[in-house]
């Protein structure tokens, strides 16, 4: 992720540090450096909550609001699960509501799905440049964590038992895991099975959004078609006044 860097400071010269504490510097810094190192994919590197179109309908707005719910709430024992079809801006919201907690001061991290299991493929190969625990412990330790394309394949026995590993570890220490997928709650499941799907209900707020049109179509000029809301499922909404 190519994020701007802060200019030289004449004050402390980039260190950070003034012989009397910290140079009011060091916050910019130290936010492009989480921003950096969360790995925001280049294509949603300008996506915030603020900038997401919530006019297009109102599921779009509905979601919005939740998602900025728990950004604001903060990383601890938070859990989201954004569904619907392409297109739709599952994606854009949730790495909206990493950009907001990471700008609150939190440490984040996006990993797409698909590109996780190349990776952990790649860490079995002679020389590889990471260890599968390697891999393993950056996800379960990131204070906040989005999984973008959940489902996008049918998984492996080995590919479950890591997702679960992942997601029941981080559960354990009540940190952040939204997650995103093209597939509704009844299809979801039997790609990823009962035992993972049960995991992600059990601790996260489902949001299905049905109604949006695909931006690729806005773009063109589409105009949307049903307003209908958002199901959320009700005992998993989210307090706002909590």
């Amino acid at each position: 992720m190519s994020e701007t860097k802060p200019e030289l400071c004449d004050a402390c010269n980039n260190s950070g540090w003034l012989r009397d504490g910290a140079c009011e510097c060091r916050e910019p810094w130290l936010l492009a450096r989480r921003l950096e190192e969360a790995e925001i994919p280049v294509t949603f590197e300008a996506s915030t909550l603020e900038a997401f179109d919530t006019s297009v309908s109102t599921s779009a707005a509905s979601a919005h609001a939740i998602c900025r719910g728990i950004a604001e709430r903060g990383p601890t024992d938070t859990g989201l699960l954004l569904t619907g079809p392409a297109g739709v801006g599952k994606t854009a919201l949730a790495v909206g509501t990493l950009r907001l907690m990471i700008e609150n001061g939190a440490a984040g991290l996006f990993v797409a799905v698909p590109k996780l299991h190349r990776r952990l493929q790649k860490s079995f190969a002679k020389g590889a440049r990471e260890s599968e625990s390697e891999v393993m412990d950056q996800l379960i330790d990131a204070p906040v964590l989005v999984l973008d394309e959940l489902g996008a394949r049918r998984y492996t026995s080995y590919s479950n038992d890591v997702l679960q590993e992942i997601l029941g570890e981080r559960y354990n220490d009540r940190r952040a895991t939204l997650v995103t997928t093209n597939y509704n709650a009844s299809e979801l499941g039997p790609r990823i099975g009962d035992r993972l799907m049960s995991r992600l209900r059990e601790r996260s707020t489902l949001i299905e959004i049905t109604d949006t049109p695909d931006y690729r179509l806005r773009l063109q000029g589409a105009a949307p078609t049903d307003q209908r809301p958002p199901r959320i499922h009700p005992r998993d909404q989210i307090r706002f006044d909590a």
